[in-house]
């Protein structure tokens, strides 16, 4: 086992996964007559969430992996707490709220992958800094996104990265686009990698993507196809908000169209691909899984694309955010 220590920050849920006949999905919407009983074609129940996805993603990658966030007494928590032991992620940071189910989502699939999500979630009001253990002990720390209740949590590690030497993972979520980018100017140069989809930065810096012109002549792209430019849009206004703002290395994905890395020295392309899409839920916690492990090994900017872009592909093409991950 890898001897780094990883600590993974977020949603813990249990994801209950189903996929409907084709009868009931049309391409914008699933409709289900009420009254019926209705046989499945598919169906699984697992661990969720960010948190969950990336210590499973991280633990099969070899790292000494530990989970925290907030989760219920129930159950169903019960079932969340021994899925993650027995994946090889340590549990004893979890905090347990009485009288409360673990939060938990449902996962209507249509047969082509595209899904509904129906969600409910635990309350965090006791999951914030002061919950979080001695970090000087981590080598890694990812965030995925955080409630309002649990958002000083970001404020805290950015401040404790001064005096350590943890690398920092994020992929923030609504909550922290809701509060705005001005409100992490001092957090983002404590960031060594930020993963966002291009939809999510264009939502966080208010900017908005540009047509491609021309972008295989540029210096420094990571080209292997002619036809490039017909598949990614121009984002380097929106990278350099980023990188301007501090952030060391910015990753922005764009599903089957690839995805495009950035630092003050780098720009680098990995073509998507094209798929046989089992389930799309999961698919971003996989590639920073592949990212991030490829960025705590000391791998170079094109290996933590591919290693990001590998596992994201291998993730849809199976049931949850978690089997179809791959100990790359």
């Amino acid at each position: 086992m890898n001897k780094q220590k990883i600590l993974t920050i977020g949603s813990l849920t249990v994801d209950i996964f189903a996929e409907l006949p084709n009868k009931f999905c049309t391409k914008k919407s699933i409709e289900i007559p009420l009254g019926d009983k209705i046989r499945l074609e598919d169906g699984l129940v697992s661990t969720g969430g960010g948190a969950a996805n990336l210590a499973v993603g991280l633990a099969k990658l070899g790292f000494d992996v530990a989970a925290c966030g907030a989760i219920g007494d129930g159950t169903n928590s019960d079932f969340l707490l021994q899925d993650l032991y027995n994946k090889n992620v340590k549990t004893d940071l979890i905090i347990k709220n009485t009288d409360q189910l673990a939060s938990f989502s449902i996962i209507l699939n249509s047969d082509k992958g595209e899904r509904t999500v129906l969600h409910s979630h635990v309350s965090q009001n006791n999951f914030s800094r002061e919950n979080l253990p001695n970090l000087s002990s981590f080598d890694g720390i990812f965030i995925s996104h955080l409630y309002p209740e649990s958002s000083n949590i970001i404020d805290f590690l950015a401040q404790k990265k001064a005096n350590n030497k943890f690398m920092i993972g994020w992929n923030p979520g609504k909550t922290q686009f809701d509060q705005g980018f001005e409100s992490f100017k001092d957090i983002f140069p404590q960031i060594d990698l930020l993963i966002l989809n291009q939809e999510e930065a264009e939502f966080f810096t208010k900017l908005k993507a540009k047509p491609s012109q021309n972008l295989s002549t540029e210096i420094g792209i990571n080209i292997d196809k002619s036809d490039i430019n017909l598949k990614i849009n121009n984002i380097q206004n929106l990278a350099e908000k980023f990188l301007q703002a501090g952030v060391r290395c910015l990753i922005i994905t764009d599903g089957s169209r690839g995805a495009q890395l950035f630092t003050k020295t780098e720009h680098f392309y990995a073509d998507g691909e094209v798929v046989n899409r089992v389930s799309t839920l999961g698919a971003g916690d996989a590639f920073a899984v592949g990212a991030f492990g490829a960025t705590l090994l000391g791998k170079n900017s094109t290996t933590r694309l591919s290693w990001g872009t590998k596992n994201a592909i291998s993730v849809i093409q199976s049931f949850g955010a978690q089997n179809g991950q791959i100990p790359l």
